[in-house]
C-alpha cells in the first residue's frame, strides 16, 4: 500500500458518505433468499464489511531507523544546513483509512501534523539541524510523537465508532423493509390466478420434460484405443442452450453480478443438465474444479466448458492454458464462456480473441457470422498435436443496471 500523509484524502465524513452508500447498494442487491431467510445476518455481514475496525496503537513495539547525518533543508529559508535525522516507526491494527482522513475533532490541532501512514504503520521523522541530538531531545521528540498520534487515533475512533453504530441501524432497517417487500410479493403472487406468460421462442432457456441424449460418435484413431468425440449436432445444441443461458443472465443483470463464477458455473449446470442425459442416470455435465464444466466418457473429456470474468489477457491466457491442459481426445469440444462486468464489451472481446489466436496451439479460426455473439476455433492438444480441440468463444456481457438508469 502506498505511503500516505495522515489526513491527506479528504475528511472522514466523506468517506462515511461512500461507505454508507455502498452499503445502501449492498442490501439492495444481495441475494432474496438470504434477505428472506436470515436479515439480521445479512445485516451482519454488511456491517462487517462496510463498517470501521477501531484503531490500536501498539506502542510497546516502537522501533527507529538508524541516526542520519547529513545536510538538510531548512525552512523558511530552504538552505540546506548540517543536521541528524531518524525515522520513529509504531505499529497498530485497525482500520487505516481512519487516518487518511480527517477527522471531525481534529480541527482543534492548529498545525498540519508531518506523520506518515504506512502499512498498518504510522512514522515520523524526529531530529534537528545545526544543533547537535541528544539522548534527551530524541526522547522528548518520540514522546511528542506519541502523544500526538494518540489523540489522532483517539479523535478518528469516536468518530468510527458512532458511523459504526449508525451503519447498524441504517443496514439493519433497510434489510428488514426489503424483507417485508419480498415476503408481501410472495404472498402476492402466490395470491394471484392470472398464469406468467412464457417469453417468445427462441428467448427462454428450455428445460424439456424429456432430456435429449447425449450421441458419442466413434472416430478412427492412429492409436490402438477407441476415440470418441461428441456428436457435432448435440455440440451446437449445447452451445445454442449456454448461449440463450447468458442472454438471460444479461437480461436480468442485478441478479447475475452477485453470483460469482462458480455460482454462474452451478446454474449453467442445472440447464445443461436438466436438457440432456446420458447412458447412466445422474447428472450429465460435472463441475471439475472451480470454474468447469466437463462431459466424460470413459474418463476422457468429450466436452469442456470454461466460465471466465475478463481481468485483463493474463488471467485469459491462464484460463486458455488451463483448458488446454486436459487429456483429450481428438476432436473433443470445449466453450470458453467469457464473462464481461463493467469493462467494454469490445475491449474484453477482442482481447480474448487476440489471447486464442497468440498461442502456439492455435490452428485456425472460423469465419463469425455474428462476433460478438460467438467466436469459433481450433486448438491443437498439449500432449498430441493430432488431436484437436473446437472452441467456442461466447461472450456474455453483464451490464450495470446504474448505468442504464
Amino acid at each position: 500500500m502506498p505511503r500516505r500523509k495522515i489526513w491527506s484524502q479528504g475528511e472522514l465524513s466523506q468517506l462515511f458518505e461512500e461507505r454508507q452508500e455502498e452499503a445502501s447498494h449492498a442490501v439492495r442487491e444481495w441475494r432474496e433468499s438470504d434477505i428472506r431467510s436470515n436479515a439480521e445476518r445479512v445485516t451482519e455481514e454488511i456491517v462487517a464489511e462496510f463498517g470501521f475496525r477501531l484503531i490500536e496503537l501498539d506502542l510497546s513495539a516502537v522501533t527507529r531507523t538508524p541516526i542520519r547525518a547529513g545536510s538538510f533543508v531548512q525552512a523558511p529559508s530552504f538552505k540546506r544546513v548540517p543536521g541528524q535525522i531518524l525515522t520513529v516507526h509504531i505499529p497498530f491494527r485497525g482500520s487505516q483509512e481512519l487516518l487518511h482522513y480527517r477527522a471531525s475533532t481534529s480541527r482543534r490541532f492548529s498545525e498540519e501534523p508531518i506523520i506518515y501512514i504506512g502499512d498498518h504503520t504510522v512514522e515520523k521523522q524526529v531530529g534537528i539541524v545545526i544543533e547537535r541530538l541528544t539522548e534527551s531531545v530524541v526522547r522528548e521528540q518520540v514522546e511528542e510523537f506519541k502523544r500526538d498520534i494518540q489523540s489522532f487515533v483517539e479523535w478518528a475512533n469516536v468518530d468510527a465508532e458512532r458511523f459504526n453504530e449508525e451503519l447498524q441501524r441504517l443496514v439493519h432497517a433497510a434489510a428488514i423493509q426489503r424483507k417485508q417487500l419480498l415476503d408481501e410479493t410472495a404472498e402476492l403472487e402466490s395470491a394471484l390466478d392470472i398464469p406468467v406468460a412464457p417469453l417468445p421462442a427462441g428467448r427462454g432457456v428450455e428445460i424439456p420434460m424429456t432430456r435429449k441424449a447425449v450421441r458419442l460418435e466413434e472416430i478412427d484413431s492412429k492409436e490402438a484405443q477407441v476415440d470418441f468425440h461428441l456428436a457435432d449436432a448435440i455440440y451446437e445444441d449445447v452451445l445454442q442452450r449456454l448461449i440463450s443461458f447468458g442472454r438471460a443472465m444479461e437480461r436480468l443483470p442485478i441478479t447475475a453480478r452477485k453470483f460469482d463464477e462458480e455460482e454462474i458455473r452451478d446454474v449453467a449446470l442445472f440447464v445443461l443438465n436438466a436438457n440432456y442425459q446420458g447412458e447412466a442416470a445422474g447428472e450429465v455435465f460435472n463441475g471439475a474444479g472451480k470454474t468447469d464444466i466437463t462431459l466424460n466418457y470413459r474418463d476422457r473429456n468429450a466436452f469442456i466448458g470454461e466460465l471466465k470474468f475478463w481481468s485483463g489477457q493474463v488471467r485469459f491466457r491462464a484460463a486458455v492454458d488451463q483448458l488446454l491442459s486436459y487429456t483429450v481426445w481428438r476432436d473433443t469440444k470445449a466453450a470458453l464462456i467469457l464473462l464481461i462486468k463493467d469493462v467494454h464489451a469490445t475491449t474484453a472481446i477482442e482481447g480474448a480473441d487476440a489471447v486464442i489466436r497468440s498461442r502456439p496451439q492455435f490452428r485456425t479460426a472460423k469465419d463469425a457470422s455474428d462476433p460478438d455473439t460467438r467466436r469459433d476455433y481450433v486448438l491443437a492438444s498439449n500432449s498430441d498435436p493430432d488431436r484437436y480441440i473446437s472452441v467456442a468463444l461466447l461472450p456474455v456481457v453483464i451490464p450495470n443496471p446504474k448505468e442504464g438508469a
